[in-house]
């Protein structure tokens, strides 16, 4: 092995030193401290095997002279100034019972339920979860923030360290933790999915099912065509004619259990004038324009990055929103207008009784001069 490869392996490895009674990261030494124990910073885990550190873990709970340790924090605070006894720590610790690895997250929701479980929680997170191989082993609020929302909770999670390195279970556990706070109110909403991918979180939506609120395309349509400009409009329009949603483009999802599931991140080129593009595809074929739409680019890397398309809940009144425009029959049919809807993952055409229905409706509320004509 060459000089180089020597100290880039040394850097991946880990040890208890007993003369010093600390935790060795390569050059790095942690030590471990009757009054704060060991902290870590979040360089410390790059490359570190769990399952070295769990068996160096181990080794120092044996030495008769060293600190106990159950609850590990990590800093991300400059390097250059660490310090174990001043560092603020992030809501992530890993955790230590003695022989296995955990990690232990808080996170906190605006409204008190006395009535939540670990089931719950799991049903949340099960994306996540199965994803990353985790476990949920225990759930609890803490008691010092009972004064008041928002209400502190601690999570705990177990998993199998084989094959995993800290810094891949740390970044997992940052996924949860970002979901947590997308979900802070209670359960996932289309602007909390459209804040995780904003925030650079679009990896904790992977494992979501496709439904009422939420779509994901691998690429954007090709909006050079008629046919790519409708399609558009009527995705978008399929949101607003029902409770809103969130549609991201640059997401491969795959069946399961015969549903659509978002499953590989794919970024993908993105033009400078893509939003733009999309807008006016919008303002020439969907009427009228919906409150509060967002169109954005998210950059992932380099120029390749996803695009996300908010649409809030749309007021009754300026429902039903109409596409100018329509494919049928594989044919682009330009003249026609055509009004469709979400229901769960299924797109559903307004039928020709529902729309006479609305427009009698209409012409009855004129007659007798409780709305206002349009000339």
């Amino acid at each position: 092995m060459v000089p180089g490869q020597a100290n880039a392996a040394r850097d991946r490895e880990v040890r208890y030193d007993r003369a010093t009674e600390s935790m060795v990261f390569g050059e790095r030494q942690r030590t471990l401290r009757s009054d704060w124990g060991l902290v870590l910073h979040r360089s410390d885990l790059a490359g570190i095997s769990a399952t070295q550190f769990c068996r160096e873990l181990r080794r120092a709970q044996k030495d008769p002279y060293s600190v106990p340790v159950d609850t590990i924090p990590v800093t991300q605070s400059a390097a250059e100034n660490f310090d174990p006894e001043y560092a603020i720590c992030t809501e992530v610790q890993f955790k230590f019972d003695g022989e296995r690895l955990g990690i232990g997250l808080d996170f906190f929701r605006s409204e008190y339920d006395d009535e939540l479980t670990t089931s719950d929680v799991e049903q949340e997170l099960e994306p996540l979860l199965r994803r990353h191989h985790f476990a949920l082993t225990s759930l609890s609020i803490d008691d010092s923030y009972m004064s008041g929302p928002p209400w502190l909770w601690h999570v705990t999670f177990a998993f199998s360290t084989r094959g995993k390195t800290l810094c891949g279970l740390y970044a997992a556990a940052e996924e949860i933790s970002a979901f947590f706070g997308a979900t802070e109110s209670g359960s996932l909403t289309a602007a909390a999915a459209r804040d995780l991918v904003l925030a650079g979180n679009a990896e904790a939506l992977i494992g979501q099912v496709e439904s009422h609120w939420l779509e994901a395309k691998t690429e954007p349509y090709k909006l050079m065509h008629l046919e790519g400009k409708i399609s558009f409009a009527e995705s978008v329009a399929r949101f607003a004619n029902a409770d809103g949603g969130l549609i991201i483009f640059g997401v491969r999802t795959h069946m399961r259990g015969g549903r659509e599931v978002l499953g590989v991140l794919k970024p993908f080129p993105v033009a400078p004038k893509v939003v733009r593009q999309h807008r006016q595809a919008l303002a020439n074929h969907l009427y009228p324009p919906p409150n509060g739409l967002s169109c954005e680019v998210v950059v992932a890397e380099d120029f390749d990055g996803y695009l996300v398309v908010y649409v809030p809940q749309q007021p009754e009144e300026m429902k039903p929103f109409l596409v100018h425009g329509a494919v049928a029959d594989g044919k682009t049919r330009g003249a026609y207008i055509s009004i469709v809807t979400r229901v769960g993952d299924d797109s559903v055409p307004t039928t020709a009784p529902m729309i006479h229905a609305t427009l009698a409706a209409g012409r009855a509320l004129l007659r007798r001069g409780e709305l206002p004509r349009v000339n």
